[in-house]
């Protein structure tokens, strides 16, 4: 019986995580390209930014 009652309660722990899961693994499939766009254009700007920094007076 408590065989039983363990598996019950494994099955409904691991129904309950899977929407979860599912969740967090979308997310994360549309976070990481929008954080790797970001760094690239982060870059761009420093490098822009570089090229056009007025020479200093000295």
């Amino acid at each position: 019986m408590f065989k039983s009652l363990i598996g019950v309660v494994k099955d409904v722990a691991e129904t309950v995580a899977a929407p979860v899961e599912i969740t967090a693994d979308l997310t994360r499939a549309i976070t990481k390209p929008i954080a790797e766009a970001a760094k690239e254009v982060a870059s761009e700007v420093k490098e822009v930014t570089k090229e056009t920094e007025p020479l200093s007076r000295g």
